[in-house]
């Protein structure tokens, strides 16, 4: 990382110690082909201090991700965990190289231990299914950056965030009847983030205390008798900071009739407009999985769909993207990291703010 991204790196870092109180801690390590610590785990208190660190970051090239995780979570150690939030946040602006599943299993280990992550790409050169895996083992968040004067506001709105934090390891737990399971799960608040569907636990990261946690849950429901009822029970856990990690739990069921016909239900337009973005987000997912498995055809239709689709809901620059890919694809046979990154993300975005009363 070198250059105008470096500069507002270091900008954003020295934000984040303004930011922080007397009683909160702060490590910050960067890394290459290996790790430094810049500043070791301690309290915040002369900041002037920890600022003049922050600015002797200097550039550097390979990105060795593991190291730099590691070397952090070393720091995180030093403090009682249970104790504390413990939050790690990843800067990253490339791809890391050999060492992604090591990664991957630190993370996991560290969200048993306690410790929850976030990760933003810089630019695009970088891989952005790796962040959303090394996010998921503690609900975390992943972002994209395209902008190196975004990157103040991205930290301040992350530190803001775990300031307020009520609870966290937020867990939905279900068992749901025989032919019956969630397909696919979509957090939208207090972030935007997919949520990985495994063995009947949805991993939903922190509860804020302004804001829910809130999902779209797309559930399969396989043949069933008419006239029975489907009983779906489920459990949601949560540890309450500040009370010793006490574990919080709640239970409830929601039951449903086997009807031959049903009248259709008057649906709260913003629940309309969620499941509308995130149907724009799959189709680029889809189509780009289609370019992997060498379906050009089908992904070429997918992004002419998409493009139609955003253009007609009055989306008219991630509409101008999808057919910038469309493009590509019928000329070149691929798509482009970049563009895949913009309409990713950007589908993203349109889900921020639904569903939150």
């Amino acid at each position: 990382m070198r250059g105008s991204r470096l500069n507002q790196v270091k900008a954003a870092a020295s934000l984040v110690v303004d930011k922080l109180s007397a009683g909160d801690n702060i490590s910050i390590v960067t890394f290459s082909d290996r790790a430094q610590v810049v500043i070791p785990s301690q309290k915040v208190g002369n900041k002037v201090a920890l600022v003049s660190r922050i600015n002797s970051i200097i550039a550097s090239g390979a990105t060795e991700i593991y190291q730099g995780l590691q070397a952090g979570l070393r720091e995180l150690r030093k403090e009682r965990i249970d104790e504390h939030v413990s939050h790690m946040i990843l800067l990253t602006d490339g791809h890391t190289y050999g060492d992604s599943e090591q990664c991957l299993l630190l993370a996991k280990d560290a969200a048993e231990k306690g410790v929850s992550m976030s990760a933003f790409g810089l630019g695009t050169e970088w891989n952005d299914e790796f962040l959303d895996a090394l996010v998921a083992p503690s609900g975390g968040r992943s972002a994209f950056i395209e902008l190196p004067q975004q990157i103040i506001a991205y930290l301040e709105n992350q530190i803001e965030g775990l300031g307020m934090m009520f609870a966290q390891n937020v867990q939905l737990q279900y068992r749901f009847p025989t032919r019956v399971g969630i397909r696919f799960a979509f957090k939208v608040s207090p972030y935007v983030q997919p949520v990985p569907v495994e063995k009947n636990i949805l991993k939903l990261g922190m509860l804020e205390g302004s804001t829910p946690v809130t999902c779209l849950l797309e559930i399969g429901v396989g043949p069933q008798e008419l006239g029975s009822f489907l009983e779906l029970p489920y459990q949601v856990s949560a540890e309450l900071i500040g009370l010793e990690n006490e574990l919080a739990r709640v239970t409830g069921k929601q039951v449903l009739a086997v009807v031959e016909s049903a009248n259709t239900p008057e649906l709260d337009p913003e629940l309309v407009q969620a499941v509308q973005a995130l149907t724009y987000y799959r189709m680029n997912e889809k189509a780009w999985q289609d370019v992997e498995a060498g379906r050009l055809e089908t992904a070429t239709r997918r992004m002419e769909q998409l493009t139609k689709r955003l253009q007609g809901a009055g989306f008219r620059e991630l509409a101008q993207q999808a057919a910038n890919e469309t493009r590509r694809l019928q000329q070149l046979g691929s798509m482009s990291d970049e563009g895949h990154k913009r309409l990713k993300y950007g589908t993203r975005r349109l889900l921020s703010g639904k569903l939150n009363g």
